[in-house]
C-alpha cells in the first residue's frame, strides 16, 4: 500500500525553501497518478520558502494565532491534541438493507440484507468532507473476522465461501481473504485469496472462496480485509465506486451460513462474525522541554518546548552518535510504520480576507536516507461544524543539516474564507520505509528530528487573486528531439513530466503547465469572450523578432487555449496573451487549478521562451506570479513582464567555436546562479556563449535534469566539450529521481559524454553531498547503481572519508591547493557557516585520480581531499566536495578567489585560458535581487562591483528614511554579498512591508525593492 502520507501526495519530492532557511533542497517524490485534495506526494528537502507572496507598503499583518507552547517554565499543549492516523476513524463493515440508494448500483446480494464495506453520506462527522459517498475513504484499513477461532480439517484444508461484489480502483486498492494463528487477531495474518489484480476494479456479483491449502488443523482466526491507499477514492471523489465491497451467504470452515438476514442495519457483528480492525501504530508525539533534546544548529538553539515524534520510543540515536537521545521509533512487526499528527485546536478565520499564512519553526536532522519526512496541512470548518478535507502543496519534507528552518506558507487558497468561522492546522512526522526502503533510501537510521515549535497564523492585508506555484509544474528547460545537426523541434514539456504525454502529476493530461489562483473572498473573474476564468499566460520568444512564434500557433489546443489579446511591455517585447483552461483530472475539473499548453512541434534549439501568468477577480482588480521560478506576486503587469519565468531550447550556442560550455544549475532558484554568473564576468566571461540548463525544484526527483530531457546523449558531444555541474548544497546530487533509470540516471549521461568527448574537455561536478550520494549509488541493484560504479570506478576512482567535513576541519575551513594543482591561488576559504550550515564532502582519490585541493592548513593528506581530479585519455575529471558558490577570499589582493577557481578550471579543460596565465579578474557593476524575496527573518543581497573601492549599501523605508547600513566601507572588485536580518540600525526588528535597498561604488549606484514579511 502507498503510504498515509500519500493522500498529502504521492512522489517522489522533496522541496524548494527560503532563504532564510539554511540549507536550500528540496525534492519532490512525484507518483505516477493524480490526485487533488489527497493527492500523491512530492519529497522536498525545504527552504520554508514563502508560496509566491508579495506585500505593497500599506500592507501589514494582522496574527490569527500564535502558540509557543509554553507556560513559564512548563509544557502547555495549547489544546493541540496527538493523533495516530494509522488508527482508523470508524468502523465501516456494516450489515446494510441499502435503502434510499440507488437500487441499480446499492443492493443486497441475497434477501434483503448483505454486509457492506463502505459509507453513506453524511452531513457531519469525519464523512462530512467526502466528494463523492456512497462509496468508502482513501487509507481505510477495515476487517471483519470470524469471532473466534475454528478448527481445520484434519487435511489442512480451509474451507471459506461467500457472494461478493467488488468495486474499489484497480491496482491500488483491494479486498484480500486471510487467516492467522494468533486467536487474538493481532499478528501474523497470511493472504491467502484476493488482492491486487484479483479482487480490485469493479467485480460483478459471483461466487468466491475455495478450499485452501494452508497446511495446519489450526485452531485459526479468519478475515476479510480491505485496504485503500492514500488517494483516489469516494473521499477525493477521484475515484467514485458504490462502496469497497459486498458480501452475503458467508461460511468459513464449520461455521454456519451468515445470510445477515437477522441483524439490525447499521450492525457491525453477526452470530459468529465482528468487525475487527488493526489497531493503529500508535501515538509518540509529545512535548519535551527543547533544552533535553539534542540540537547541533551552530547557529540556534531553541531551549522552549517543543514537539516531537519520540514518547515512548523505545529506539534511540546511537547511529548519530547520541545513545542517550531517543529516536523515531521504527515500523512495527505488522508492517505498520509512524504517522503521526499534532492538530491545532480551531483558529477563527472572521475577518481573516484572502492572504493567510502559516509559520513555524522545524528543527532538521533528517537526512533523505532516514525516510523520515514531516508534513503541514491546513483545513477549514463552515457553520454546519463540517470540516474540509486537509489541503496542501503537495509535498513532504526532509533535510539532514541539522539546523532550524522557519517555514514561511501562504494558505489562503488552501481554505474556505468565504463561509468558514473556523481553520486548523496539521503537522504530520512520517515513516516511508514502506514504500522507499531500498529504492530512495535505507531508512537504517533514525534520529528524534523533526521538532517543532512557534507557530503562528496571520493575515497580510492584501487584495486580489493569490498565486500558489509549484516550480516543478512549471516548463522546463529542454532540448530538441534530434540535436545534431541543431535541427528539430523541442517540446514544451513542465518539469514534472517525465515522458511525452505522461504528467507524473497527472493534474492535466500531457505536459501542461499549472498554476493554483483563487480569490477566496469574491472569486475570481469571467472571460467574457467564452465565460470562463480569467486566468491567463503571457507568452514571448526570444530572440525578439521571431514573428512566426506569436499568436494562436503558440498553443497546442487553440480551442482548449485561446489566445485572447496582445501587449507590448514599456521596454516593446510582444507578448502573447494566452487563456489558460481548468485542469482536469478524471474528467473532473479541479477547482483552483489552471494550466496553459504550449505548442510541441514549434520551438527550436536557441529560442528562449518567457512567461508569466495573470488572474483577474470580479472587480477586475489582477494579479501576475512572475519571477524565475514565479514566486512574486504582484498588481503591476509591467513588473512581471520585467521579471519573467523561463526556459530554453538547447543547444543554444551552436557549433562554431568548437568550444561550447553547459553549465547546469543543479540548484536553481536557490541562489547559484549570481554566484556562478559573477565568476564568469571575473574571468573575462569566456562563457558569454555558454548554455545553461536550469533544474526547476532540483531536489525533487521528477526527471527534469539533464538525463531526462535529453533525446541522445551522444548527441551531446558535437554541442559542448564541457559540462559544468553544480548541486550547490542540496543532497539529492546527481541521479536521482522519480522515472526509469533511462531517464533519471545522470551518471549514464555523464559517463558517454566523458566516453566520446574530443578534444581534450570534461565534466566539473560540484556539490556538498555529490560523493556522499554517489556512494550510496555503489550497488548493482541500485536504480542507478551500474552506472554510478562506471563513474567512480573509471572516470574518478576515490574513497569518501567523511560525508561531513565540520567534525575533522570546523564550520568554515580553508581550502588549499597541493602542489602541482592546476589552480594557482594557493588557498581559499570554504564557507559553511551561520546562516547556511554545510556539510561538505571529505574524499581520498584512488588509482590516477589526484587531489587539487585539501581541507585545511598544515593537515593535508591525501584521505582530506576537497577537490580531485583525474585525466582518462582525452577526457578530464573535477569532483569537488564543495559547491563553487561557498569560495570566500582568504586575501585582499583585488581578485576573487571565486573568479580564479573558475579561470584556473577552464584554463585546466583547455578553454578560455589566456597563454599569458591567469589576468586580473574583470568585474562589471550590478546588484542583484535579493533572496529570498518576500522573506523573513533574513534576506540576501548579492552584488558586484567594478573596481576596487569605498561601497555603501543602505535599506530605505517607503518614506525614503534610512533603516539600516549593510556596508560603508572599502570593497575589491569583485562578487560579494551581504545579510539583512529585518532589524535597523539600533538593532530592532522592523515591521512588515516594502523596503528598498541602494547600493552606491565609485561609478555606480542603482536601488531595488525587497517586501519584508512576517
Amino acid at each position: 500500500m502507498r503510504p498515509a502520507l500519500l493522500f498529502l501526495f504521492t512522489l517522489l519530492a522533496i522541496a524548494a525553501s527560503s532563504a532564510e532557511a539554511r540549507r536550500s533542497g528540496n525534492g519532490a517524490l512525484s507518483s505516477a497518478r493524480p490526485t487533488t485534495a489527497s493527492p500523491t506526494r512530492t519529497w522536498d528537502n525545504s527552504f520554508g520558502a514563502p508560496n509566491g507572496l508579495s506585500a505593497s507598503a500599506s500592507q501589514g499583518t494582522t496574527v490569527l494565532y500564535a502558540a509557543t507552547f509554553n507556560s513559564g517554565a512548563s509544557c502547555t499543549d495549547q489544546g493541540w491534541t496527538s493523533v495516530d492516523v494509522t488508527a482508523e476513524l470508524g468502523e465501516y463493515w456494516h450489515v446494510d438493507d441499502f435503502a434510499g440508494l440507488n437500487p441499480a448500483n446499492y443492493a443486497a446480494l441475497a434477501g434483503t440484507k448483505s454486509l457492506w464495506c463502505g459509507a453513506r453520506p453524511s452531513a457531519a462527522g469525519p464523512l462530512c468532507n467526502y466528494s463523492a459517498l456512497p462509496g468508502y475513504g482513501n487509507l481505510w484499513n477495515q476487517a471483519f473476522c470470524t469471532k473466534a477461532c475454528i478448527a481445520v480439517s484434519g487435511d489442512g484444508i480451509l474451507d471459506v465461501a461467500f457472494l461478493a461484489r467488488f468495486d474499489s480502483e484497480p491496482s491500488y486498492d483491494a479486498t484480500t481473504l486471510e487467516y492467522t494463528l494468533d486467536c487474538a487477531g493481532a499478528d501474523g495474518w497470511t493472504v491467502i485469496d484476493g488482492g491486487i489484480g484479483v479482487w480490485d476494479g469493479l467485480i460483478p456479483t459471483a461466487s468466491f472462496g475455495g478450499a485452501y491449502n494452508i497446511g495446519t488443523t489450526g485452531p485459526v482466526k479468519v478475515r476479510i480485509y480491505f485496504e485503500s491507499d492514500g488517494a483516489w477514492s469516494d473521499q477525493d471523489g477521484l475515484w467514485n465506486s458504490n462502496g469497497a465491497v459486498v458480501v452475503d451467504n458467508l461460511a468459513a470452515e464449520g461455521l454456519a451460513v451468515e445470510d445477515f438476514e437477522g441483524e439490525a442495519v447499521n450492525a457491525t457483528e453477526s452470530n459468529d462474525w465482528i468487525t475487527c480492525n488493526p489497531p493503529g501504530y500508535g501515538i509518540y508525539t509529545a512535548l519535551f522541554p527543547g533544552a533535553t533534546l539534542v540540537q547541533e544548529d551552530p547557529c540556534a538553539r531553541d531551549i522552549s518546548c517543543v514537539w516531537a515524534a519520540i514518547n515512548g520510543s523505545t529506539y534511540d540515536y546511537t547511529c548519530g552518535g547520541f545513545p542517550g537521545q531517543a529516536a523515531v521509533p521504527f515500523g512495527n512487526a505488522d508492517g505498520q510504520y509512524l504517522d503521526n499528527d499534532i492538530w491545532s485546536p480551531d483558529i477563527p478565520l472572521a475577518g481573516a480576507g484572502a492572504t493567510v499564512n502559516l509559520e513555524f519553526s522545524v528543527y532538521r536532522d533528517m537526512p533523505l536516507d532516514n525516510l523520515i519526512f514531516y508534513t503541514w496541512r491546513v483545513r477549514s470548518k463552515d457553520a454546519s461544524g463540517c470540516w474540509s478535507q486537509w489541503e496542501d502543496r503537495e509535498f513532504v519534507y526532509f533535510g539532514g543539516q541539522k539546523d532550524w528552518l522557519r517555514h514561511v506558507n501562504q494558505i489562503g487558497d488552501l481554505l474556505n474564507l468565504t463561509t468558514g468561522v473556523s481553520m486548523s492546522v496539521r503537522f504530520s512526522v512520517l515513516d516511508l520505509c514502506g514504500v522507499w526502503c531500498g529504492t530512495v533510501g535505507s531508512g537504517a537510521c533514525h534520529s528524534h528530528a523533526p521538532l517543532f515549535d512557534n507557530v503562528k497564523v496571520y493575515r497580510v492585508n492584501q487584495v486580489g487573486p493569490q498565486w500558489s506555484v509549484r516550480d516543478i509544474d512549471q516548463f522546463q528547460d529542454n532540448f530538441a528531439e534530434i540535436i545534431g545537426p541543431y535541427a528539430g523541434k523541442a517540446r514544451a514539456d513542465m518539469a514534472n513530466d517525465i515522458s511525452p504525454g505522461a504528467n507524473v502529476n497527472s493534474i492535466v493530461p500531457g505536459d501542461s503547465s499549472v498554476v493554483r489562483v483563487s480569490d477566496p473572498v469574491s472569486g475570481l473573474g469571467v472571460d467574457g469572450g467564452n465565460s470562463r476564468a480569467a486566468v491567463y499566460c503571457y507568452v514571448s520568444v526570444w530572440p525578439q523578432g521571431q514573428a512566426t512564434k506569436t499568436g494562436a500557433h503558440l498553443t497546442q489546443d487553440p480551442v482548449r487555449f485561446p489566445v485572447t489579446g496582445s501587449f507590448n511591455d514599456a521596454g516593446g517585447t510582444p507578448w502573447t496573451i494566452v487563456q489558460c483552461d481548468s485542469a482536469i483530472v478524471n474528467g473532473i475539473a479541479q477547482p483552483d487549478r489552471y494550466c496553459v499548453d504550449l505548442n510541441d512541434n514549434l520551438f527550436e534549439p536557441g529560442d528562449t521562451v518567457c512567461f508569466f501568468y495573470e488572474a483577474i477577480k470580479t472587480n477586475a482588480l489582477a494579479t501576475y506570479a512572475f519571477g524565475s521560478n514565479l514566486g512574486a506576486q504582484s498588481s503591476d503587469r509591467e513588473e512581471a513582464a520585467a521579471n519573467p519565468s523561463e526556459f530554453t531550447i538547447l543547444p543554444a550556442s551552436g557549433v562554431a567555436n568548437g568550444d561550447n560550455i553547459l553549465y547546469v544549475d543543479g540548484m536553481d532558484g536557490r541562489g547559484a546562479q549570481q554566484y556562478w554568473e559573477s565568476g564568469f564576468i571575473n574571468v573575462g566571461n569566456p562563457l558569454a556563449g555558454a548554455d545553461r540548463f536550469d533544474v526547476r525544484g532540483p531536489s525533487s526527483g521528477v526527471s527534469n535534469r539533464p538525463a531526462g530531457r535529453v533525446k541522445d546523449i551522444s548527441q551531446l558531444v558535437p554541442a559542448y566539450r564541457i559540462i559544468l555541474w553544480d548541486t550547490g548544497d542540496l543532497e539529492t546530487g546527481l541521479g536521482n529521481g522519480s522515472g526509469t533509470p533511462e531517464k533519471t540516471n545522470d551518471y549514464k549521461l555523464v559517463n558517454q559524454f566523458l566516453a566520446n568527448v574530443t578534444p581534450s574537455g570534461g565534466v566539473y561536478i560540484g556539490g556538498d553531498d555529490v560523493a556522499e550520494q554517489l556512494s550510496t549509488y555503489q550497488s548493482s541493484v541500485h536504480p542507478n547503481g551500474v552506472d554510478a560504479i562506471t563513474f567512480k570506478s573509471t572516470w574518478l576512482p576515490h574513497n569518501l572519508t567523511a560525508g561531513n567535513h565540520r567534525p575533522s576541519f570546523g564550520i568554515s575551513p580553508l581550502g588549499s591547493a597541493v602542489a602541482g594543482s592546476f589552480l594557482n591561488d594557493p588557498s581559499f576559504v570554504i564557507y559553511g557557516g551561520c546562516p547556511l550550515i554545510n556539510d561538505f564532502d571529505v574524499m581520498e582519490p584512488q588509482g590516477t585520480a589526484v587531489n587539487q585541493v585539501t581541507y585545511g592548513v598544515g593537515t593535508a593528506t591525501s584521505a582530506n581531499g576537497a577537490l580531485l581530479s583525474n585525466v582518462v585519455g582525452d577526457a578530464r575529471v573535477a569532483f569537488g566536495g564543495f559547491s563553487l558558490i561557498y569560495i570566500r577570499d582568504d586575501e585582499t589582493n583585488g581578485k576573487s578567489d571565486r573568479g580564479e577557481f573558475l579561470f584556473d578550471l577552464l584554463c585546466w579543460f583547455g578553454s578560455g585560458c589566456y597563454s599569458s596565465g591567469v589576468p586580473a579578474p574583470t568585474a562589471a557593476n550590478n546588484l542583484d535581487q535579493n533572496y529570498p524575496n518576500p522573506f523573513n527573518p533574513r534576506t540576501t543581497i548579492a552584488f558586484s562591483v567594478k573596481d576596487r573601492g569605498l561601497v555603501t549599501l543602505r535599506v530605505y523605508n517607503v518614506a525614503g528614511e534610512l533603516v539600516r547600513t549593510l556596508a560603508n566601507e572599502e570593497f575589491t572588485a569583485g562578487a560579494h554579498t551581504k545579510v539583512w536580518d529585518g532589524r535597523n540600525d539600533a538593532g530592532s526588528p522592523v515591521s512588515s512591508g516594502v523596503y528598498f535597498y541602494k547600493l552606491v561604488s565609485n561609478s555606480f549606484a542603482q536601488t531595488k525593492k525587497m517586501v519584508l514579511l512576517k
